[in-house]
């Protein structure tokens, strides 16, 4: 079993935690609103030792990555949010996996960089059709998106 490692960088000002984990071809894995990447653990680990070096980041607002009460909650924003992570930790090329919001974000990535992205796996994916539910609408607002969720283990 490969060793995660659970790590911080900076991007558009904000500290944003993910884990990393494995060797091999990139596998950058995005959650849906009010989520962890603590979601992810059981497939981090299955695909690490499958031979791929897995990305799975808290996108701001989410988990324990940093509020950005100051910065547009919207799904096109956060497809530009992926793109700058990426360039920060110097990948060039990788797979995308979403789910939920994750992938509409995954989407709207792959539109704006078609040429980063090798595949993609939208896993429940949300955002595609033509209204965006109340729920989702509600947990995107920070003051109750933060009383909502707290990120566990069960």
């Amino acid at each position: 079993m490969q060793q995660a490692e659970y790590k911080t960088v900076s991007v558009w000002g904000l500290n944003v935690r993910y884990v990393e984990a494995g060797n091999g071809l990139v596998v950058v894995m995005l959650l849906g609103l009010a989520d962890s990447l603590l979601s992810w653990y059981c497939n981090i680990d299955a695909l690490a030792d499958a031979r791929h070096r897995v990305i799975a980041p808290d996108l701001p607002g989410s988990g324990d990555s940093e509020k950005p009460y100051h910065l547009e909650h919207d799904p096109d924003s956060a497809a530009e949010f992926v793109y700058d992570l990426t360039q920060e930790l110097h990948v060039e090329r990788f797979s995308l996996v979403g789910s939920s919001a994750g992938g509409l974000i995954s989407g709207l990535f792959a539109l704006e960089h078609p040429e980063m992205v090798e595949k993609m796996a939208l896993v429940g994916s949300g955002g595609f059709g033509r209204r965006v539910s109340w729920l989702l609408r509600a947990v995107s607002v920070s003051v109750l998106g933060d009383t909502v969720y707290q990120p566990r283990v069960n």
